[in-house]
């Protein structure tokens, strides 16, 4: 309802959706963040698990994020935390060799080089140059 233009912004109130959240402390994944709770209160991973499975129940009840960025931010330090990649690590990448590019004629044909094919060819090629061009960009070092 934040899109919907209403007369008095006090109606909007009425109008939105309430949440409620309802937790099963007899559940498996409770269970344990109540005893990791217990052991050590300022335990980040802890309140990360916490706001992740919140912020996990109002996706799938359909209610949207005010902040995405935390959200996925705080995905991505989940799957370090299982993947047992440090944080460290990051900084390690950084000292990694710049890879060069290969030349044209020992790869065949570069991939950005489709400027003599038939416009339908074209037209199916183009998204995957500009998928090409996102994974260029993602796989860049920051």
């Amino acid at each position: 309802m934040k899109a919907q233009a209403l007369r008095y912004s006090s109606m909007a109130g009425y109008m939105s959706s309430k949440k409620t959240m309802e937790i099963n402390p007899e559940n498996s994944i409770m269970e344990e963040l109540r005893k990791r709770a217990d052991a050590d209160k300022s335990d980040k991973s802890v309140k990360d698990l916490v706001l992740l499975l919140f912020e996990t129940a109002l996706l799938t009840s359909s209610f949207s994020l005010e902040e995405p960025n935390t959200f996925g931010n705080r995905i991505h330090r989940m799957l370090k935390l299982g993947l047992s990649i440090d944080d460290d690590s990051a900084d390690a990448d950084a000292d990694m060799p710049v890879l060069e590019e290969a030349d044209a004629d020992a790869e065949g044909r570069k991939i950005d080089d489709f400027s003599d094919l038939s416009p339908p060819w074209q037209a199916a090629v183009a998204p995957m140059l500009q998928l090409t061009t996102l994974i260029k960009l993602l796989l860049l070092p920051i």
